[in-house]
Formats: C-alpha cells, structure tokens, sequence
C-alpha cells in the first residue's frame, strides 16, 4: 500500500446521545438517532499532492472495480445461497475437525442465513468456502455500495468528512483527503445482514471542490477483510453473544483451512455544497 505523509488535526467533534444526526451529502436525508456518544474527526488529514494521490488511487480503483463488476456478479450468482440445497454429510467422529466437514457445516450455516433475511452474509460466507476465493470490488452505483451508503455507520463517518471539507472551504482550500480510519458495524447502525458481512472497516476519502462551482465531489472507499478472529471473553449481551459463539467457531474453520480471507471493497461517489 502506497504510503503518505499525514497531517494531525486535532480537532474532534462529539455527537451526543439522543440527538438526531443526518446525511449531510446532496441529495441525500437519512436521518439517525444517536443511540451512543459518536466522536467524529480524522487524525490523518492531507491536502495538495497528498490528497490528490488518495483520490487517484480510489479513482483507478473504482473503474477496476466498474469494469469487473459483471463477472464478478455472475460469480455470485453461481455462490446464491438461495435455493440451494445442503449437501451435509453425517458427522464422522474422525472428521470433525476437518477441513470438509467444516466446509460442509457452514455451507448449511450459509444456506440458513439466506433464508433468515440475510442473504449477503450468507453469500459472503459461501464465497470464502473455498481454496482461492476471489476479492469482491462493488463500484460506485452497485447495490452493495448504495445500502451500505444508507446506514447510520456511513452517515457516522461521513459527517466526519463534510466537517473537514467545510472547515477547508472555509479558508480556501480545493482539495483535502482522509486515510488510516477505522470503524465497526454492529446491529444498530448497519442491521444485522452488514454487521454478519463486514464487521470492522478501514476507509480513505478525497474531496476536490469543482471548478467554478461552489460544491465539492467526494471519493469514498470502504476497505474490509472477510474473514473471523476468535474473542474472548465472549460479550454478555444478547443476540451479540451468540454471535460471537458462531464466529468463534468460523475462527476454527479458517484455521483448518475451510474458511478462506479475501478483501472486500466498496466504492461511492458524493456531492457535497458547504
């Protein structure tokens, strides 16, 4: 991964409890109420030549991502996890640590998710059940990349940029960009289909103001790995508790061998006007 200088802000914005938060690119009025205090604001922060890589790169990387879109999909489609029909073997003492019956166990797993109203993570799961699972790019406009655009964890963040870029406007600046962040989806701001999906994210913007206009185009991309890191002590909570039993026991399966990582990104494209 290219390398870039950044530099420090130190300015962070709490959102506090039981206030509404809402989308602030144009077009676009998804509200949100704050259910836990949100801190927003970047610690990396670029601007000229810096900023420009940042955008050239998501750039170059949405238009790979345009361009196999259509294979890509009809790779899923051939993954649907719906109407499907397990194939699961009878549980053999000796295999059951196996590299096949695990394959066979979350392939029934990922069948179930399809038919309990999550069918992405269903499809992701299926994906990684196998030796060489291709990465997964969801360019500007996919379907993938426009739901996640409409959850609460993407309007959390994305207030995080339209404050930098309002801040840059402001003393005349045209081009800012934003790098090394990271957050977590769980049930309440992504619903429970994107928080089986991703989990934790890492994601870069650029924002450049458009000439002789007063609005800026913003360049966002959200960078995750699919795969399961064991937790312990598991969380008290419910439904997370339980959860987080399955993907302990998904952490077992990647470490024989069944569960394959693969890298999984999502690009968008926003029009802000300060």
């Amino acid at each position: 991964m290219t390398s870039f200088a950044a530099e420090s802000n130190d300015t962070n914005h709490v959102v506090s409890e039981g206030s509404t938060i809402k989308s602030p690119w144009d077009g676009k009025s998804q509200t949100f109420k704050v259910t836990e205090p949100v801190e927003t604001g970047s610690s990396k922060v670029v601007y000229g030549d810096e900023a420009k890589a940042i955008g050239d790169k998501l750039k170059k990387s949405q238009a790979s991502a345009a361009e196999n879109y259509n294979i890509m999909n009809q790779e899923s489609s051939l993954n649907s996890v719906n109407n499907t029909q397990s194939n699961m073997a009878p549980i053999q003492r000796a295999a059951l640590n196996s590299k096949s019956w695990y394959r066979s166990e979350f392939n029934a797993l990922a069948i179930v998710m399809g038919t309990l109203d999550c069918p992405t993570a269903g499809n992701f799961l299926k994906h990684s059940l196998q030796d060489n699972p291709s990465d997964r790019e969801y360019p500007v406009g996919s379907s993938l990349s426009n739901a996640f655009s409409l959850t609460k964890i993407y309007t959390q963040i994305s207030i995080e940029m339209a404050q930098q870029i309002k801040k840059t406007n402001s003393q005349g600046g045209n081009v800012i960009g934003g790098m090394g962040k990271s957050a977590a989806t769980n049930i309440g701001n992504s619903g429970l289909d994107f928080y089986l999906t991703v989990g934790k994210f890492s994601y870069d913007w650029m924002a450049e103001k458009q000439p002789g206009k007063s609005s800026w185009k913003v360049y966002i991309g959200i960078h995750d790995t699919y795969d399961y890191d064991k937790v312990d002590p598991l969380p008290s909570a419910f439904p997370t508790k339980y959860i987080t039993l399955v993907a302990n026991h998904a952490a077992d399966a990647q470490q024989a061998g069944a569960i394959v990582p693969y890298y999984v990104n999502m690009f968008m494209e926003q029009t802000f006007t300060p």
